[in-house]
This record gives C-alpha cells, sequence and structure tokens, in this order.
C-alpha cells in the first residue's frame, strides 16, 4: 500500500519562472555540494493541510473556488536558508500585502469549513532551490527574479518527485505597478 499523499496550497511558477529559479541554485551548486531541485518541483507553500480523506478534499476544493485575492508580483531577491532543515531557498525581502492577504483568506476559509492547515509559527514565503546545504548562505541579496503571480493551486505530494498539481484557481486581475513598487488597488 503507498502512503497517502499530503496535500497543500501554492503559488506554482510558469515553466520559464521555474528554470530562471533553478539556474540560480545551478550557480550556487559548484560551491556547496547541494541536491538541486527539479525545476517542475519549485513552488511556494501558502498552507500544508496533509492528508485529506475525499471529504475533506472536495470541502478544500470548494472552498478554495470561493477565494477571491488579487495577483501581484512577487520580488525574489534574497538567497538564503533555513539552517535545520538544510536548504537554500530565494525570498523576497519585502512580502507583498497581496500574498498576505491570500494566506490570510485561505486559512480563515479553511478554519471556518473545520479543515485548518497545520499552524506554521510565521509565515515565511521562500521557494526552495535545493537541498542538503549545510550551513545555508545568507540571507544575501541577488539580482531579483519578478515572478507575476496569476494564480495558486493545491498540489499533493507523494513520495519521491515529482508534485501533482490537483487544481488551479485564477487571482483577480492587478492593476498596473505604482512608482515604488506597489501594486494599485
Amino acid at each position: 500500500m503507498s502512503p497517502e499523499p499530503h496535500y497543500f496550497f501554492a503559488l506554482w511558477p510558469s515553466a520559464d519562472q521555474a528554470q530562471a529559479l533553478a539556474g540560480r541554485a545551478l550557480l550556487q551548486n559548484g560551491r556547496m555540494g547541494i541536491r538541486v531541485s527539479a525545476p517542475e518541483d519549485c513552488h511556494l507553500t501558502l498552507a500544508f493541510l496533509g492528508a485529506l480523506d475525499a471529504a475533506q478534499r472536495e470541502r478544500v476544493l470548494s472552498l478554495a473556488g470561493r477565494i477571491r485575492a488579487q495577483g501581484f508580483t512577487l520580488r525574489l531577491d534574497r538567497l538564503g536558508g533555513f539552517p535545520r532543515s538544510r536548504i537554500l531557498c530565494l525570498a523576497p525581502s519585502r512580502v507583498p500585502e497581496r500574498l498576505l492577504t491570500l494566506v490570510d483568506r485561505l486559512g480563515d476559509a479553511l478554519r471556518d469549513e473545520g479543515c485548518a492547515a497545520r499552524p506554521l509559527p510565521v509565515f515565511r514565503p521562500h521557494l526552495t532551490l535545493a537541498r542538503g546545504v549545510s550551513p545555508p548562505p545568507g540571507p544575501l541579496p541577488v539580482g531579483p527574479i519578478e515572478w507575476h503571480v496569476r494564480d495558486f493551486c493545491l498540489a499533493c505530494s507523494r513520495p519521491g518527485p515529482p508534485y501533482e498539481i490537483v487544481a488551479r484557481w485564477k487571482l483577480s486581475p492587478t492593476a498596473p505597478d505604482l512608482p515604488g513598487g506597489e501594486e494599485g488597488d
């Protein structure tokens, strides 16, 4: 019997964006002897749900379809990591308010439906680029990658790659960028 899949909400970059992100990890590979993540597995976790039975999964799919949030631009400009988990990641130096709003709305909807995500001590958005980094660098400023986030997804993991995207939901279109990097409302 195979292990149960674990579900999570995430932002998933396009194939082109994932290749650019993976390139950042490859630049570090020769210096650190790390296991670079496959570009197609590159994602930013919004909420981890764990194992879900069929009824819970249907409730989660339904509630996600009711989430209303706007798209945003995520500027990934810090290379760093987490020492305990030994990962190398890219992160934003400034977290867009619209990303925090999306995470809050997902968390509220999950709690209202009795499908609460596993609590995270603090939401620290990041994309894992590689594993086995000891010790991880940083945080170090790097040339930014602009990620125009236009949707979010429910994904599941099973032992070994790749992840499976179960469903995607579009975010509302955004207004043009305003001076200072903040997008309009």
